[in-house]
């Protein structure tokens, strides 16, 4: 079959790599000039590092792997820990945070050249009839098949399922990459902390930098706020891990949810989830 993938990141071109290997023409369709460069580190867990493995690709190389998840209060009383080594010991894969980028990267150099157009904008998806993605510039790229991979504001979905948009939930993400903490960040622990502030994240990710993220409520996480002040009195290593996030190298991400409902016949009444 020949099949359209829109949306030319970690999805996206992992699929393409299992759909040449069964035989199938694939076109990736990415807005973007080029191979993303931006973004965090992602945690690539045992059962995905081996089905990666099982697409031909090997990121025992990328990243670090850490054996352990420590979780505990702000103040530091333990709550959970969680030991990852039998999982690499029943899959022969490790569990690791690896650059988004790297990630990226390593799946881009598997793939032949002609199979990702960069700089293909989506502006809709046509399903009613023979399927097509249709660019910004009026071209319809047709395919037997249109994959969404295009992130939870999908053109692929809104075309298919229609409104509503995704919907914000009150929670915000901010993660960056950053050289900090180099103790830590040759270690093989990652850090979960929780408190009234909300959630706040350490993995040590390669070449000396670390992942951190905090999950706090929309508009708290700002210089001067109570939610700032609390996050400083996390228990270590926090509190350095906080202070970096104000260098310009972190981003945030909205918590978001879809409402979805079935439009095929004969389903009944539609099926609202949220996903």
């Amino acid at each position: 079959m020949d099949v359209l993938v829109v949306g030319g990141g970690i999805g996206g071109l992992a699929l393409a790599h299992g759909l040449l290997i069964d035989g199938h023409r694939v076109t990736v369709l990415e807005r973007g000039d080029g191979p993303a460069t931006g973004g965090a580190a992602v945690s690539i867990f045992s059962n995905g590092a081996a089905a990666l493995a099982g697409l031909g690709v090997d990121v025992s190389d990328l990243g670090s792997e850490f054996e352990v998840l420590r979780t505990t209060s702000a103040s530091g009383r333990p709550i959970m820990e969680v030991d990852l080594a039998p999982m690499r010991a029943r899959t022969g894969f490790g569990v690791r945070a690896i650059a988004r980028a790297d990630l990226i990267g390593r799946l881009t150099d598997g793939l032949p050249a002609e199979v990702i157009r960069y700089g293909a904008r989506v502006e809709s998806a046509r399903v009613d009839g023979p399927p097509a993605a249709v660019l910004t510039d009026g071209e319809a790229v047709r395919a037997d098949v249109i994959v969404g991979a295009d992130g939870y504001r999908s053109v692929v979905r809104r075309s298919v399922l229609g409104p509503p948009e995704a919907k914000p939930v009150g929670w915000d993400t901010w993660q960056g990459l950053t050289r900090i903490l180099p103790g830590f960040a040759a270690g093989r622990i990652g850090r979960i902390v929780v408190g009234r502030a909300g959630m706040v994240g350490l993995l040590p990710a390669g070449e000396g930098r670390c992942q951190w993220w905090f999950d706090v409520r929309v508009g708290d996480l700002a210089p001067g706020t109570g939610v700032a002040t609390q996050l400083r009195k996390y228990s270590p290593p926090t509190p350095s891990q906080f202070r970096s996030s104000w260098t310009g190298s972190g981003t945030r991400t909205s918590a978001a949810t879809h409402t979805c409902c079935t439009r095929y016949p004969g389903a009944g009444a539609p099926a609202r989830s949220r996903c």
